[in-house]
């Protein structure tokens, strides 16, 4: 920001000149040196997040679908699209397997992930899959499994591989998301995005793309985070909408708010919009889910980035045959995409972000391989 100067008497027509000029940048509160407003390399990653996916980056080849498999799949909750789609993309991928693959509601309660585990013990699984689930919040089942003989696989949790923890874990580039979401908000607010951050540190995976994002605008020299605040899934429909309103009429110079992930601001994107605040507060969210996308259609949320959930869970499964054939997992390169006003019309109405793409039809081939 420029500062006005004192100028003495003698000053020449030029420099006088030049001081009114600066002055002048010194009333304007968005202003910035040249140097510092260029936003041209955050345009580019923002402007490469949002195109389509166009080709399958996954492996070509693999082993051939292991029959008579057993799978668990546990799903963070039903009640989040994010958790329920992914539960629904398992037993598609299951069925394609020609597996018994059984999905639970954990209904975001880690006495239900724990009981999941020991039952698929009990019952003769081959495998477990943790969906969005900390494998620290059931580390003594997974260890339980892992002694067992299961694989314990994870989606979505960035979940630590170990002997005694998760066999493999996917992911969508979780820093990936993080950036682009961070490039798009600096870019959009011309790099002056003054944002607060709103973390829910349960779910390691998008405590990862929150990380980043906040690392990206403390980057930015003409950006600041104006305040932090965790949150559970538990506070989305009761505590969080007061939360977003007052941290908006308190922080009067804030014009962000990045939220961990699209279902947490369902009822906080309402309240905000009937204060007023939508107008000068661009909000970005992650997963993609079908309500962020009508919401971004609306002009009420700015943007979404979402990993291409049933995808990533296609990729899963994919991993899990492959441990249980005796091979290594390997990296699936599962897609992100940053959805806006300016591409939301590529994205069918009523629907999630599912990757552009038939990914099925690439992993069916691998299966079905004689």
């Amino acid at each position: 920001m420029w500062k006005k100067h004192s100028v003495r008497p003698a000053v020449t027509a030029v420099a006088a000149a030049l001081l009114l000029t600066l002055a002048a940048c010194s009333e304007d509160p968005g202003a910035s040196s040249d140097k510092n407003s260029d936003t041209s390399k955050y345009q580019k990653i923002a402007e490469e997040a949002m195109k389509p996916v166009t080709e399958f980056k996954g492996p070509t080849s693999g082993p051939a679908a292991q029959p008579g498999k057993k799978v668990v799949f546990l799903a963070c909750g039903f009640e989040a699209e994010g958790c329920n789609l992914p539960g629904k993309a398992a037993a598609e991928a299951g069925k394609a397997l020609g597996w018994d693959v059984k999905v639970v509601d954990g209904k975001f309660d880690p006495r239900v992930y724990s009981r999941t585990i020991q039952q698929a013990i009990d019952d003769g699984a081959d495998g477990v899959i943790l969906d969005a689930v900390s494998a620290s919040s059931v580390a003594s089942q997974v260890k339980a499994a892992r002694k067992a003989g299961l694989v314990v696989g994870s989606y979505d949790s960035f979940n630590p591989v170990s002997p005694t923890g998760t066999t493999f874990d996917v992911n969508a580039d979780l820093e990936g998301q993080g950036e682009a979401m961070a490039a798009y908000m600096i870019w959009k607010s011309k790099g002056a995005a003054n944002a607060f951050i709103l973390d829910a540190p349960e779910f390691q995976g998008p405590a990862q793309w929150i990380k980043k994002a906040t690392e990206e605008i403390k980057a930015c020299d003409t950006c600041k985070v104006v305040g932090e605040q965790d949150f559970t899934a538990g506070d989305a429909a009761t505590r969080l909408p007061q939360l977003t309103v007052t941290a908006a009429r308190q922080h009067t110079d804030m014009n962000v708010m990045i939220v961990s992930y699209d279902a947490a601001m369902l009822a906080s994107i309402p309240s905000m919009k009937q204060a007023g605040l939508l107008d000068r507060v661009k909000v970005g969210t992650f997963n993609g889910i079908s309500p962020a996308m009508d919401l971004i259609r609306k002009g009420d949320l700015t943007a979404s980035v979402g990993g291409a959930m049933e995808w990533g869970v296609w990729a899963t499964m994919d991993n899990m045959n492959r441990v249980l054939a005796g091979e290594d997992a390997v990296e699936q390169n599962v897609p992100i995409r940053l959805i806006t006003a300016e591409n939301i019309d590529s994205i069918k109405p009523g629907g999630p972000w599912t990757g552009d793409i038939d990914y099925k039809a690439a992993y069916q081939k691998i299966w079905d391989a004689k």
